[in-house]
């Protein structure tokens, strides 16, 4: 207990300094050297942080099989220098949220023209959700976004002043249902990044990704179910020119659909968009953590080298 105790003060002590020495640095920064400082820092970590760079390489392997080595190389190198982009980009934005509307390629379209009046965007990890969450609100005045909460205040206080600039309003990841029913009750949209991994101990589903079982939250599944809420798949990709394009698509749900079957539509919509911009996708993360119980031996092989299996729900396509 004292030892954790100990980790998070000085933890809570290196944040207090760090963070202004990264906005000092990072967030002063115009596109054309924020493009220079992406391609340095993503070479960089290449080259410090061998096991992201495995890691990527694993699921890139899963994902895109009929792909060359070779070209799953260029796709890893062209992966850490738009995550090291958009990272700047968001301490940018963090610096400076007044600089949304110069990000965006069109900052003054209307979404509403495409969109539900009300509904849940449902967002992968590609591009930039957090140019997303505060460019959805020129259009949509009442936006709230399930968060997670961190357990350094600074790193709250933080985030939470640049994401609630524009009036986003923030649900915290631990009581998210009740949170987003309320929110959802009070005229608002919702908007949640689907594609994390959930235990099914926790109710966490498993959907088809990249033709490989993993697992997902069912939350918006849930949402729609109760309230009759539209839900929409959407990004915020990085174009070459340093601006953003929001990407969306409307989804229609069968009303006899189960929670299993909704989020399964909402990751295959999510998978669309990924195929687009593969490069731009969080590749570093353990998306294949979980094979489930009654998985067959060769499914079962396919599976990374970090993957468990752990107590789950049958998988149906």
């Amino acid at each position: 207990m004292a030892r954790a105790k100990f980790s998070h003060l000085l933890g809570n002590a290196f944040l207090h300094i760090a963070i202004p020495v990264v906005l000092n640095t990072f967030g002063r920064l115009n596109t054309t050297w924020a493009k220079r400082s992406a391609r340095l820092l993503g070479f960089l970590v290449r080259f410090c942080y061998r096991p992201g760079v495995r890691l990527v390489r694993e699921n890139l392997a899963i994902a895109f099989p009929e792909k060359t080595a070779a070209e799953r190389e260029k796709l890893l190198r062209q992966n850490f220098y738009h995550l090291m982009w958009v990272g700047i980009d968001f301490l940018r934005l963090l610096r400076h949220p007044d600089r949304l509307e110069e990000m965006l390629e069109n900052p003054h379209e209307d979404l509403k023209a495409e969109l539900p009046s009300q509904g849940v965007l449902c967002l992968p990890h590609l591009g930039s959700w957090e140019v997303l969450a505060q460019s959805i609100c020129l259009s949509y005045p009442r936006c709230a976004a399930v968060a997670a909460v961190f357990d350094y205040e600074i790193l709250n206080r933080t985030l939470a002043r640049s994401r609630s600039y524009r009036g986003l309003k923030l649900i915290p990841r631990q009581g998210a249902v009740r949170g987003c029913l309320e929110a959802l009750d009070q005229g608002y949209c919702i908007g949640t990044l689907i594609d994390q991994n959930l235990s099914p101990r926790h109710g966490g589903v498993f959907v088809d990704f990249f033709g490989l079982p993993a697992t997902a939250s069912p939350l918006p599944a849930l949402l729609h179910r109760r309230t009759g809420i539209p839900l929409v798949s959407g990004a915020c990709v990085h174009l070459p020119n340093g601006k953003y394009r929001f990407l969306r698509k409307n989804l229609t749900i069968p009303q006899e659909a189960t929670d299993a079957q909704i989020t399964q539509s909402i990751i295959s919509a999510n998978e669309e968009l990924i195929r687009q911009y593969p490069e731009q996708y969080i590749w570093m993360y353990r998306r294949w953590s979980v094979i489930p119980e009654d998985a067959s031996p060769e499914m079962a092989a396919r599976y990374p080298a970090y993957a468990k299996v752990k107590p789950s729900r049958k998988f149906r396509k």
